[in-house]
């Protein structure tokens, strides 16, 4: 008897939208599983970005919540949600499964507690992908803060350009100035766009942060999906090594560990401040699925 095409596809839709499916598979290749409420909320979450034509402007996207065996069987690597790279999962430097991650709850993320050596390759190079600094953003949802005097990067990369100036793409803590923020393909690290406010000095920020350019270099800082920085044009010129979460390709030997609960990032197209708020507020939809949400 011949098979129906069409029945096998509904078959196949039943179980959750067909990205979503795909991202299930992966994990459970890689040795992890999620639980079928965790699986129905990542799948509504992943519905949701596509019916506000955000899913489409994600280029490299992981959840670091909701996920038992998030490392894999290895626990060497974790598979991304999204990604448009060659890729599909990130790989583990010294995060240990077993003590550096809870799937959810108050806790629930990747950390580095002692803000040392731990971090993720997303293996994702903006150059390579081809990516404008005119249109690209870094989303990172993160708890928890970072202390005065430091530098801690959520999400970054950077390298010595031209003159021995500094090429960074970095969200996070920065000590310039003592604020968080971020910086988009700057030559210049003084041109850090930080938040206005006193309430944020020497604590940073947690909650949903984003840095996006959208169709200019002006780039522009938000939490929880609001505007709260100055914006400054950056250079036009990206890092030209791939992204680490949880740290930076520093150019010292520091590299700027992060040590905040860090439970999910997205490396995208730039976004408008009406896509920003959508965005961020799906994402906190989810992680309030997972009891890990902050506000």
């Amino acid at each position: 008897m011949a098979i129906n095409r069409n029945f096998l596809i509904g078959i196949y839709d039943s179980q959750g939208d067909i990205d979503a499916v795909k991202y299930f598979n992966r994990v459970t290749l890689n040795g992890g599983s999620i639980s079928s409420a965790n699986r129905n909320s990542i799948n509504t979450f992943v519905v949701d970005l596509k019916k506000n034509n955000l899913w489409d402007l994600v280029n490299d996207m992981s959840l670091f919540a909701g996920v038992d065996g998030l490392f894999g069987s290895s626990g060497n690597s974790v598979i991304k949600l999204k990604t448009n790279s060659p890729s599909i999962s990130l790989t583990n430097f010294n995060f240990v499964p077993s003590t550096d991650y809870v799937s959810t709850g108050s806790t629930a993320g990747i950390r580095d507690a002692n803000n040392t050596s731990k971090f993720l390759d997303t293996l994702y190079n903006p150059i390579n992908q081809g990516d404008s600094v005119s249109s690209f953003g870094l989303f990172a949802y993160v708890k928890g803060t970072e202390t005065s005097g430091t530098t801690r990067v959520i999400i970054g990369s950077s390298d010595v350009g031209e003159f021995g100036t500094t090429i960074a793409t970095r969200l996070g803590w920065v000590n310039i100035g003592a604020l968080e923020g971020g910086v988009i393909g700057s030559s210049t690290l003084p041109s850090e766009y930080t938040p206005s406010g006193a309430g944020n000095i020497g604590v940073g920020r947690d909650g949903a942060l984003m840095i996006t350019s959208n169709g200019s270099r002006t780039n522009r800082f938000y939490q929880n999906g609001t505007e709260i920085n100055t914006a400054v044009a950056s250079s036009a010129t990206f890092a030209s090594k791939s992204l680490f979460v949880g740290a930076e390709q520093a150019v010292t030997s520091t590299s700027f560990y992060c040590r905040r609960y860090m439970r999910g990032y997205a490396i995208t197209q730039g976004m408008n401040a009406s896509q920003v708020a959508i965005f961020t507020s799906l994402w906190n939809t989810l992680m309030t699925s997972f009891g890990a949400n902050t506000y």
